[in-house]
């Protein structure tokens, strides 16, 4: 009987634990989708692609760092989440300038709902990394 309630809450918490991930790989694929249209067939701002790769990382990284009830796993997570956050700001920065942010504008112009859409996603896990880095529990 014991043994059968343990089995049971190892698997609610790991059922838990794979939505969070889940959301996190959602999250991601929305970006990835996003930044592709956001490419224009090659005229429109592709540095933005490169966001989604680092994005399959991060976002689940940290959804499990917002969900986990361990502080070592939280603060591990939620660490490397925010440098994956870090260096893709950065680099998406830097390759927009180089690019030239006309095509950014003319994202902006084309599809300012979608491109609000990616930013919210695109903050959104790293915020949520941020938060889960201090978190109280």
């Amino acid at each position: 009987m014991l043994t059968a309630g343990l089995v049971s809450a190892f698997l609610k918490d790991n059922m838990r634990m794979a939505r969070y991930i889940a959301s996190g790989i959602v999250c991601a694929l929305g970006i990835g989708v996003l930044t592709f249209l956001f490419t224009g067939a090659g005229h429109g701002w592709t540095s933005g692609v490169y966001s989604a790769f680092p994005s399959f990382v991060g976002a689940p990284l940290a959804a499990v760092a917002w969900a986990s009830s361990q502080k070592a796993v939280t603060l591990a997570c939620s660490s490397i989440a925010i440098l994956i956050g870090l260096g893709t700001d950065l680099f998406l920065f830097f390759s927009t300038l180089e690019e030239g942010s006309n095509y950014l504008g003319r994202v902006w112009e084309a599809m300012p709902f979608l491109l609000a859409v990616w930013v919210l996603l695109f903050a959104g896990w790293q915020m949520v990394a941020i938060s889960a880095a201090f978190k109280r529990s």
